[in-house]
């Protein structure tokens, strides 16, 4: 996990999953409210990226959902250059993989 912070205050963070070693998977990955929309998702999108890259993975995983709440989150990433992969049938809603081949 690491912190995104701006003048040592902490904004947002995002956490993975190495355990599928090839596959990394990208688990919470948030920017508090007022630091939304001012690029600060793409750096946090843009630094796991790299980690998974130096480390020697091929494959990156996200689930998102598919509800409206989470559609700003799915078009980052599909800015980033993930793609969808398939549905999930979700607890409460409708779930979306997105992979990025690296």
């Amino acid at each position: 996990m690491f912190f995104s912070c701006l003048k040592d205050i902490p904004i947002g963070y995002c956490s993975w999953d190495e355990r599928q070693h090839p596959i990394g998977i990208i688990g919470q990955n948030c920017v508090l409210p007022e630091y939304q929309r001012l690029g600060y998702v793409r750096k946090q999108i843009d630094l796991i990226i790299k980690i998974f890259k130096d480390n020697k993975f091929n494959e990156i995983k996200v689930i998102n959902g598919e509800h409206e709440f989470f559609k700003p989150a799915q078009r980052i990433y599909e800015k980033c250059g993930f793609k969808e992969r398939q549905k999930i049938n979700g607890d409460l809603f409708q779930l979306i993989e997105l992979n990025k081949l690296i």
